[in-house]
């Protein structure tokens, strides 16, 4: 026979060293004042630390954190030397004004401090909440209720489960969920679903059907919830009203159906109990759990307790009984206004008649006494003390700073108040003061101060402390905000840019150029002077644009007209307010062409013009500068290039730079332009050679093209040719290997020029035609 695992359950405990405490346990809840809070709203809770290390060095971190992200919106450290069993500390935090809408958790860790091991994390615990729109309506819930109907508690076999939900006493125009499941009767979920809807009625009704399940008792649970939209995500934000029950699918017991299991057989049922409240002092009420598991369906259960205490003496008794519909129940037991000792506890579960008893449980917990040695922490005047520190890691101007004011050994019971206030040194300036008062039940108490909108300097925060009107304490410390650097605040990140708006121009054109300061320092005057200089270097234009920043980045545009050939430099120094600190320099060269010969000396007055002679270039290099030589760079071949046509040139892959280089024998002034990539590029007058380029890309793949479109016309006649580049490798290895001194130069070298290999066909179109 093997073993066959019915339930389990874990917990964990801590053994402990330390004299101090009979009972090494420690636990840690945490809750926020309200599960949801409004955009804006403060956030305040409470940790409730039940440890009864009495004597050790303990450490409690709380935090606030931000679902989504995973940053941290808040969160700081108690410490104190354990004097009591129970602490409740209280945490305000105004940053959760700041925050927007969205999931967010409040948590905390409690840690118990040992000379070899160091810190030991003892428990923690977390609770969520929700931050919803500040436009959400102020709900009164209260009086909504949720029914589920079967219309009945037996189904015949085969038949589908059927229950109807109805939701009653909405408000209108409240958006709301219900959370629904079907267990069967080892409490297994079958299935389970969520409806959501916004309420256009005070009531809300929907169907739940489920075929095809085997004979045996089923639950239909539902939950009702307010909800609300976040981060367009719908959560549930209250929790309104639940219900419950429970039908049976084939014949009952009685019908003579033969059904096992929990449910149905005694000896799978079971009762037990616990304590909900942890180290109970003289005067506290003791909070029991008693929960029974596998209930007797459709019979009346019976549950008797007892609680007595150490005499024997009856501190409460009492019984329930109802007819089990669910296999589960909890009730629970009050025993108030306790004295220090032991308390036993006794449950006894029975059924039908009381007269069959199914289970019993015992179990004890202990009451301590008051604590009545007055002396030490807590009750001694002399040992109380305060202090304060910043929060914020080098905070700048513009930042939030953030202050903590701890106190510790607080004396019990008295009214404690601390004051305090904030100023600035150079200049004195009054910035903050106020106070906190409260009746001391902690020995550890811990506040905090928002600061926003300071400007650098240093400032000066004083603490007192008093009780029931008698100072404590006093502490003074002191903090400094940086002047703010980089972008927007320092000078030496200013700086100006500038370039050209301009393109091809000659002779008699207007030159148009655009100067671009970045990161100027804000509030502060800036100044940009400039400069043009024509070719011969002379001023031909000055002046200035100034303005007090409220932004990092301006644009300024300038313009000459009437330009002569040469190359123009416009200069532009950029400086911050005083003493005109120049901060940044910028000169933009812009290359005016010869303008166009319109006399009729050398233009067209032969006979029969003479057609333009072209040759085409593809290499792998720079552009061409405008006062550049094409047919003097060294190594250079070229393509004769028909005038007019249709050409397919193949290539190896690589960047280049195609160039078209035009004289005329006639000494016409020509006008030429490129088109690659829907840009047009116009041509160069260059000494009598007339050239246009442009950049393209060879890819590494058989079916790319790139077309090249060439427009010329020399006042007489003019033509277009197509050219289409390819990558047909195959064609450039036959090449290759067919030329002895290598083929075309320059395919395998990306620093060399590539001739085009293509046959000449010269051909024009006169424009009379």
């Amino acid at each position: 026979m093997m073993w066959e695992v019915l339930d389990s359950d874990s917990d964990s405990f801590m053994v402990d060293n330390s004299t101090s405490s009979t009972m090494p346990v420690c636990s840690l809840y945490a809750w926020p004042s309200q599960t949801t809070y409004n955009v804006g709203d403060n956030f305040s809770g409470e940790l409730y630390s039940s440890c009864n290390f009495v004597g050790e060095y303990v450490n409690l971190t709380y935090w606030i954190t931000d679902d989504a992200t995973g940053s941290y919106v808040d969160w700081g450290i108690f410490s104190w030397t354990n004097t009591v069993y129970n602490e409740t500390h209280t945490i305000n935090s105004s940053n959760l004004a700041t925050e927007g809408v969205g999931n967010y958790t409040f948590g905390g860790t409690i840690a118990l401090w040992d000379n070899t091991t160091g810190w030991n994390v003892l428990d923690m615990d977390n609770t969520s909440f929700v931050v919803v729109s500040s436009s959400t309506p102020s709900w009164n819930l209260s009086d909504g209720e949720l029914d589920i109907d079967t219309y009945g508690e037996n189904f015949t076999s085969g038949t589908a489960l059927y229950a109807q939900y109805e939701a009653t006493n909405l408000i209108i125009g409240q958006t709301y969920r219900v959370e629904w499941e079907i267990l069967d009767v080892n409490n297994t979920v079958v299935v389970e679903n969520q409806t959501d809807w916004s309420a256009t009625s005070d009531s809300y009704i929907f169907s739940v059907y489920e075929s095809g399940l085997a004979d045996g008792y089923y639950c239909f649970y539902g939950d009702l919830y307010a909800t609300d939209t976040v981060n367009n995500t719908t959560v549930t934000v209250s929790w309104i009203a639940g219900d419950d029950t429970c039908v049976t699918v084939g014949e009952d017991d009685d019908n003579g159906t033969n059904q096992t299991g929990c449910g149905y057989d005694t000896e799978d049922f079971y009762i037990t109990g616990w304590l909900n409240t942890w180290d109970l002092t003289e005067g506290d009420t003791a909070n029991i759990s008693v929960y029974t598991n596998c209930n007797l369906l459709n019979e009346t259960m019976f549950v008797s307790y007892g609680v007595t205490d150490s005499g024997e003496n009856t501190i409460a008794e009492g019984q329930w009984s109802w007819t089990a519909m669910s296999i589960m129940e909890e009730h629970f037991i009050e025993a108030m206004n306790l004295s220090a000792g032991v308390y036993n506890v006794t449950l006894v579960a029975s059924y039908y008649n009381e007269t069959t008893v199914l289970d019993s449980y015992f179990f004890q917990f202990n009451v301590s006494e008051v604590a009545t040695n007055n002396t030490g922490c807590g009750y001694e005047e002399y040992l109380f003390s305060i202090y304060g520190m910043m929060n914020t890691v080098s905070p700048m101007e513009g930042d939030d700073v953030n202050l903590s004011v701890i106190s510790d050994c607080a004396l019990y019971d008295a009214e404690m108040r601390i004051d305090y206030t904030v100023h600035k040194n150079s200049p004195w300036m009054g910035i903050l003061a106020g106070n906190w008062s409260w009746t001391a039940f902690t020995t550890y108490d811990h506040h905090y101060i928002e600061l926003s909108g300071l400007t650098s300097g240093s400032y000066n925060v004083s603490l007192e402390a008093s009780a029931d009107g008698m100072t404590l304490d006093t502490y003074v410390f002191q903090f400094t905000v940086a002047e703010p650097t980089g972008c927007g605040y320092t000078a030496e990140d200013a700086m100006v840019t500038g370039w050209n708006n301009t393109g091809y121009v000659t002779a008699g054109g207007t030159l148009n150029v655009t100067a671009y300061t970045e990161c100027a320092v804000l509030g502060q005057w800036m100044y940009l002077h400039y400069n043009v200089y024509d070719p011969a270097n002379n001023l031909v234009d000055s002046g200035n644009w100034s303005w007090i920043a409220n932004m990092l980045d301006e644009e300024h545009h300038l313009e000459l007209t009437n330009a002569m050939a040469g190359t123009y430099n416009f200069s532009f120094s950029l400086a911050t307010a005083g003493t005109y600190n120049y901060v940044d320099h910028e000169d933009v060269l812009v290359y005016v062409d010869e303008a166009p010969d319109t006399g009729t000396e050398d233009n067209n007055t032969s006979t029969t013009n003479a057609l333009p002679e072209c040759l085409v270039y593809a290499y792998v290099s720079t552009a061409l500068a405008p006062d550049a030589d094409p047919t003097s760079i060294a190594g250079m071949t070229a393509l004769e290039l028909p005038l007019s046509g249709s050409e397919t040139v193949p290539l190896v892959p690589g960047t280049y730079v195609i160039a078209v280089v035009c004289t005329d024998a006639d000494s016409d002034v020509l006008s030429m332009s490129l088109t690659s990539d829907g840009q047009t590029f116009g041509g160069t007058n260059y000494d009598g050679q007339f050239f246009v380029q442009a950049f393209f890309q060879v890819s590494n793949t058989q079916d790319f093209t790139h077309e090249v479109t060439v427009e010329w016309d020399d006042g007489v006649d003019s033509g277009v040719l197509e050219l289409t580049f390819t990558t047909d490798l195959q064609s450039v290895i036959d090449d290759l290997e067919e030329e002895e001194a290598g083929g075309l130069p320059g395919f395998g070298a990306v620093s060399s020029m590539v001739a085009i290999a293509i046959g000449v066909a010269v051909s024009g179109r006169r424009k009379d035609e």
